[in-house]
């Protein structure tokens, strides 16, 4: 044979052998890439659930506050109607 000839397939060996390892190595970072994708999927979803409960607690907590604030306005109302009830008491019994 011909060194020219094997000089050829060698180099057309060495060609595919590159091309094969490349593959490879665009492959893996493929099946890394998709691992992370799936991490940080799974991340988002829970930082995502983790908002929207705090939303909803944070509504929960705003209507309590709510109903404890017209509460208090009740019971404001109920005591400024006592003192003034006091206040003519003390004003009639002064007389």
């Amino acid at each position: 044979m011909d060194y020219g000839v094997i000089a050829a397939w060698a180099g057309i060996g060495l060609t595919i052998l590159g091309g094969v390892y490349k593959f490879g190595q665009v492959r893996q970072e493929m099946v890394g890439v998709k691992e992370d994708l799936a991490e940080t999927k799974a991340n988002n979803t829970e930082q995502h659930r983790e908002l929207f409960d705090s939303r909803n607690n944070m509504s929960d907590v705003l209507a309590r506050l709510t109903a404890l604030f017209e509460s208090m306005d009740k019971r404001q109302d109920q005591m400024d109607k006592k003192l003034d009830i006091l206040i003519e008491r003390r004003s009639s019994d002064r007389k």
